[in-house]
């Protein structure tokens, strides 16, 4: 085979010859030229990629299975294995109660009974009405035992056990007394190219990319090349800092809501019951009050409430007080009324700013993380975020509700719509909106209505207010075309990169 006169190689591809060079062998484990090279494998692997894109050597990586003992292994290892244990105790016949006396640790008796049963070094039977052991055997050390001490003293691959010895370590796997992880073996090979080298038939220049002042100084200029470059090369791409899509998009719902004329307003995750539900006319043997439709707080439990206004929610709740209606007409409770809880929706927030400011025009919005236990899914999430918003004046009405909603989803590039009636505890007359996703189909989105009077008199609200309150996560899926709400929330940085709001 005719070889190159010579071949050009960087300073790092110089180590590695020359450390193949001290070693001497043709087939050498990566592992072994790490340490004696110095230099780690991260190091390691791109230099030897390199030579075997010239022919020098070649790399040659192996899926293997490394077991290693897990530390109850290794505790067994030294306490001994509990059907050994227990047959160093039942010599003889004996009863449950006394070997669970006897037997130490006493929560692996059970974990010791049944190995010593499958492997039938005891047998137990029913005897006046007690559950009593006999021994099968005298002696007994587990066939496990040995192959964990191997395993313990040096690191082993599956493959390389005998046939025995693989069908014990997957029992010992079973016993989680053993780890198998999945491992890259690799190997360098040398190539003829390689050998030729190493024999000195091939001259080895150093190439470098750019002299410096001390190449310069003591003469080693002469003896290296330079690096050519490829001027037709593309760059490496540069991904610069950017935000996450998501925080994008809850911007961009801002800008639009303040364009619209709106204010933000924000509020406090941690609420009573009696602003995120009671003020809102929501009875207190609703579902949505459970332990399962809210997070309450253990400590602390209690908040404090305006009497007052405790008084007149509590008037309307059980007989609907001075509203027109009859309330739920049961008890109410300002004990339960003080719990506190994290937020499930952000409505809170607008009855609490109606609370503050009773006069028109208002025009308000609130866009934060609320807290609810769902299971967690494609659609549904624990914690997420939540949109609402309040429009109080002397002349708005229900089509006015119905225009500015279709005036923002059409702004976010939502206008496949369904409206549909739907009902809410603290809005009359209530809607639905539904958007269209492409692989979901039709997905609820919002839900708006008027406050009832139940909702306004209390906190002494004398015009009409126009609410609505959406999941962010479920109409950024509608708008950006995802079909899993934990997408909204990857680490991918290479998705990331990639992904953009398109509005």
């Amino acid at each position: 085979m005719q070889y190159p006169k010579s071949l050009r190689v960087s300073a790092g591809e110089l180590k590695v010859l020359e450390t193949l060079k001290e070693i001497g062998k043709r087939v050498i484990d990566i592992e072994e030229l790490e340490r004696q090279s110095n230099l780690k494998e991260a190091q390691l692997l791109p230099l030897c990629l390199l030579l075997q894109d010239k022919g020098v050597l070649k790399v040659i990586i192996e899926p293997k299975k490394i077991l290693k003992p897990t530390e109850e292994g290794l505790k067994y290892l030294k306490e001994g294995f509990p059907e050994e244990r227990l047959l160093s105790i039942v010599s003889d016949k004996v009863t449950l109660k006394e070997l669970s006396e006897k037997f130490d640790p006493k929560h692996l008796l059970n974990i010791a009974i049944q190995w010593a049963v499958k492997k039938k070094l005891i047998r137990i039977s029913k005897e006046d009405g007690q559950t009593v052991i006999y021994p099968l055997a005298k002696e007994y050390t587990s066939p496990e035992r040995a192959l964990l001490e191997k395993l313990a003293e040096k690191t082993y691959s599956l493959e390389e056990l005998s046939e025995s010895e693989r069908k014990l370590a997957m029992e010992l796997k079973r016993r989680k007394l053993l780890e198998i992880r999945d491992h890259k073996h690799k190997k360098i090979v040398l190539q003829e190219l390689g050998e030729a080298i190493l024999k000195e038939e091939v001259e080895v220049v150093e190439e470098v990319a750019a002299l410096t002042s001390d190449m310069i100084v003591s003469g080693k200029w002469r003896k290296i090349q330079l690096k050519k470059y490829d001027v037709t090369a593309s760059p490496p791409k540069i991904s610069p800092a950017k935000k996450h899509f998501f925080n994008e998009f809850i911007e961009l719902l801002k800008e639009i809501l303040v364009s619209m004329g709106f204010q933000e307003y924000s509020g406090d995750f941690v609420e009573t019951e009696f602003w995120n539900f009671d003020v809102l006319f929501q009875a207190q043997d609703h579902p949505a009050r459970e332990v399962h439709g809210c997070f309450k707080l253990k400590y602390p439990s209690k908040g404090d409430l305006d009497e007052i206004l405790a008084e007149k929610v509590k008037a309307t709740h059980e007989k609907g007080w001075i509203t027109g209606s009859t309330g739920w007409g049961i008890p109410w409770s300002i004990d339960k009324a003080r719990n506190l809880i994290l937020r499930s929706q952000m409505t809170v927030v607008s009855v609490r700013f109606l609370y503050k400011f009773k006069e028109p025009p208002v025009k308000v919005f609130s866009i934060g993380r609320v807290f609810r236990p769902d299971a967690l899914d494609a659609t549904h999430s624990m914690e997420f975020h939540h949109l609402d918003g309040i429009i109080m004046d002397e002349s708005v009405n229900f089509r006015s509700l119905l225009g500015i909603l279709k005036e923002f989803l059409a702004r976010i590039g939502l206008t496949q719509l369904k409206f549909k009636p739907a009902y809410f505890p603290f809005t009359e007359p209530s809607v639905e909106v539904y958007a269209h996703h492409d692989r979901l189909g039709w997905m609820e989105v919002l839900g708006a209505g008027m406050f009832r009077p139940e909702v306004l008199l209390p906190l002494d609200i004398k015009y009409p207010v126009l609410a609505w309150g959406m999941g962010v996560e479920r109409l950024a899926m509608a708008v950006l075309g995802i079909d899993d709400i934990r997408k909204l929330y990857t680490r991918d940085l290479s998705f990331l990169r990639e992904f953009s709001v398109p509005l």
